[in-house]
């Protein structure tokens, strides 16, 4: 018991380590990167999560950051070990069970929820289907619930629409959440969150999830804009403040506040912008991040 808890504190100690590197990184270079760049890093930042067991180098963190080896009995009592394994348990079950719960809710109100039948809406989202070569369309409903658009669904995507989108909304949204099916963001979305209910006790987690989930916005934001010109790129982030005001969804986490607004915005502005030169940096130096991050003494 001692040694699985002292890999997993282990794990999760140096693992925010890395956040912390990629926290420092987004907050020196902020919009010079593309987004997709700071969601790859937040993507590996949750793959280390997974990973307690790595292979050995004399080039790992480890060897300059060094904590107390907890291969064998912890320097702590045993009461402790123990309470900590009870609670650590209970609140991963407790996660789990929550999700599960929500997800069951979230599929009995999408099944209730009335298919869209209006070909000028299903053109509109074949079209943006066609931009970025997906080939199936996702289902479409509509929920009255909803005053964004969004999607659902790992293995069968569900375009979920308000009820009073407008054609010059859903021009642009339609884009932006086939973008998320391309990316299989629901998909990693799932794997982050299981990270998170695994490593519920590291507040560094949490901060991390927060910033993916603003990282990923941006990122389907990005792919959108490389098929649009200067003229609609603007309407495009109009489109973003007024679906963002009062905004309800039935997808969770995807509220925003105003805070992740702004950074949505300049990472727009942003756009077009970038030094090859700084992405090739930050591409160097995280090769080394992986090289050091994911080895152990």
């Amino acid at each position: 018991m001692s040694q699985w808890i002292g890999l997993l504190i282990r794990n999760s100690y140096y693992s925010g380590i890395f956040i912390l590197a990629v926290l420092l990184m987004r907050l020196v270079l902020q919009h010079r990167l593309p987004s997709r760049i700071y969601k790859g890093l937040w993507m590996l930042v949750f793959i280390r999560l997974f990973m307690p067991i790595l292979p050995s180098s004399r080039f790992s963190v480890e060897t300059v950051i060094p904590i107390p080896r907890f291969t064998g009995i912890l320097p702590i009592s045993r009461t402790l070990i123990v309470g900590f394994t009870i609670l650590w348990t209970v609140a991963a079950v407790a996660s789990l069970l929550i999700t599960a719960a929500s997800y069951r809710i979230m599929k009995k109100k999408i099944r209730a929820a009335p298919l869209c039948r209006d070909e000028r809406v299903k053109t509109l989202v074949e079209d943006a289907c066609k931009q970025h070569g997906l080939n199936k369309i996702p289902e479409i409903r509509y929920y009255a619930g909803s005053t964004v658009p969004c999607v659902t669904g790992v293995f069968k995507p569900v375009l979920l629409l308000p009820e009073n989108i407008t054609a010059d909304a859903l021009y642009y949204v339609a884009r932006h959440e086939i973008a998320h099916i391309c990316s299989k963001d629901i998909l990693k979305n799932l794997s982050v969150l299981s990270g998170v209910m695994i490593h519920w006790f590291n507040p560094l987690v949490w901060l991390a999830i927060r910033y993916y989930r603003i990282d990923s916005e941006s990122a389907c934001d990005e792919k959108v804009l490389d098929r649009l010109d200067r003229t609609q790129i603007c309407k495009y982030g109009q489109t973003i403040i007024d679906s963002a005001v009062g905004a309800q969804t039935l997808c969770p986490g995807f509220r925003s506040g105003a805070r992740e607004l702004d950074s949505r915005i300049k990472a727009l502005t942003a756009y077009g912008t970038r030094s090859r030169l700084i992405i090739s940096l930050v591409l160097a130096l995280t090769l080394v991040l992986t090289a050091i991050f994911f080895t152990t003494v």
